[in-house]
């Protein structure tokens, strides 16, 4: 296996070159059969949240586990290319959208085309407008983005080479669905292989000592506040009065509703989740 040297590089790209593959083999930071927790995904209740697959591996069926997806992990190199960029070790062109001028936008900062989720194609950069007003697809650079295609995609690598590199589609600009899409031209995810799932656990014992049959309601002059006084309290078209809810707090299907634990307060029961407990993995 020879170096990849730059000069090996361009030979490669300009000759038979067809894809380069790295495999790294990784282990927690903890050591190997340390649990990790991967991202979790909406799902039903009482189904695993991680994403599972079946792969073959050696030749083998083997189930793995995604730790770090495609997507995620593009995001990472641009943050990546971002810091560099911002310490001026490498230069390349990046758009981006200050909004340090608007005091009730000022903590945004600015918000460039490595950190817009659509990169150059996304809604923040479509709606924002130049000093003078002009909105950004109707400047040189939105128009020529607007118009650029696979086949003639000189403005992209001109204005925002990365989307080049981790892929864009201009599905929000005047062609709609129609717009040029350009396919990522690198890929990389972190993969669990021979995973099983663990579990995690969870209680809450009040230094209080605050009784869960506590009845709490809204404040009537403050709905974001609680009251323990029902004559304080905020009424319903019956007159009676409302249980204070965060639905945050509240629990499944609600069941915290009224009681202490809906304001933090009070024991939490210990609970087990056998659904988003971590997973080991060879």
């Amino acid at each position: 296996m020879k170096d990849l040297t730059f000069d090996r590089l361009r030979a490669l790209v300009a000759g038979e070159g067809v894809a380069f593959r790295v495999r790294q083999r990784l282990q927690p930071a903890g050591g190997p059969g340390d649990k990790v927790f991967p991202p979790t995904y909406t799902t039903d209740a009482n189904t695993l949240k991680y994403v599972r697959e079946t792969r073959r591996v050696n030749g083998a069926d083997v189930e793995t586990v995604l730790l770090d997806s495609v997507a995620s992990q593009a995001n990472r190199m641009e943050e990546a290319l971002l810091e560099a960029w911002e310490r001026k070790e490498v230069s390349f062109p990046v758009i981006g959208v200050d909004f340090t001028g608007d005091e009730a936008l000022r903590d945004l900062g600015k918000v460039t085309s490595l950190q817009a989720p659509h990169r150059i194609a996304d809604a923040i950069l479509r709606d924002a407008m130049t000093a003078d007003g002009t909105l950004f697809r109707d400047t040189d650079a939105g128009r020529a983005y607007t118009d650029a295609t696979p086949r003639n995609a000189t403005a992209v690598f001109r204005y925002c080479p990365t989307a080049l590199v981790f892929g864009v589609w201009d599905s929000t600009g005047p062609k709609g669905g129609q717009g040029a899409k350009f396919a990522r031209v690198l890929t990389s995810e972190i993969v669990g292989v021979g995973f099983q799932s663990g579990s995690k656990v969870g209680s809450r014992l009040d230094p209080l000592g605050i009784q869960a049959n506590v009845e709490i309601y809204h404040d009537k002059d403050d709905d974001n506040e609680w009251t323990l006084d029902e004559t304080e309290a905020k009424k319903d078209g019956k007159g009676k009065p409302i249980p204070f809810s965060r639905k945050a707090g509240d629990g499944k299907d609600g069941k915290n509703k009224g009681k202490p634990s809906s304001v933090n307060h009070s024991n939490i029961a210990p609970s087990k989740d056998e659904w988003a407990g971590g997973v080991t993995f060879d």
